[in-house]
This record gives structure tokens, sequence and C-alpha cells, in this order.
């Protein structure tokens, strides 16, 4: 095992500490990454879905909505494609459809 003074000093004038070359951390010198590290392979570890494909899947885990209530909504002259997607933002509820739809939202 290397001495605290073999880890960090090389030919540092007295006082000063200077790194090791080729990253001579104690994370480095132990074998293991530190915390940014893992965090980074992590990251790169883990694939991400593309926004859309996240959408879709949080709007696949609920039912279907009700026909009457898509029928409430087309009866107040919004589009079907429209109130369906409100209905599915809105997790079905059909007074948060209706004022996304009335807002534009």
């Amino acid at each position: 095992m290397a001495s605290f003074g073999e880890r960090f000093l090389v030919d540092a004038p007295p006082g000063v500490m200077a790194p090791r070359p080729g990253g001579g951390g104690r994370g480095a010198a132990a074998g293991r990454a530190g915390p940014r590290q893992r965090q980074q392979q992590q990251q790169q570890a883990v694939p991400r879905a593309q926004p859309q494909q996240q959408q879709q899947q949080r709007y696949e885990a609920f039912p279907p909505p009700p026909e009457a209530s898509v029928e409430q909504l087309t009866n107040m002259g919004f589009e079907r494609e429209a109130v369906l997607r409100a209905l599915r933002e809105s997790h079905n509820n059909l007074e948060r459809a209706a004022d996304r739809l009335l807002t534009g939202g």
C-alpha cells in the first residue's frame, strides 16, 4: 500500500499538495468509483425512454375513458380525439378534462 505522501505528493514544494498523476485519489487508489462516477455509470447503464414513449406508457396504465364521459364532452361540441386525449391526460376525471378542453390546456 502506498503511503500518504506517495499517493498525493509529486515533487511539490513544501506545504503544497498536488494530485498524483493518473488520478491518485482515495477512490482511484482503492479501485472504487466515487459517487459522481457511480452516478454517471448508472445514468449510462439505464436506457432512457423518449418523452413520447414515457407519456404513452403512463396512459396505458389507466382504463379507457367511460363512453358516457366521452359522449357528454362531445355533445358540448369538442372533437372526439380531443376529448379522448383530455380524458387520458386527466386520468378519466370528467371535470378536469372539461377544464382542459375549455382552457386549451
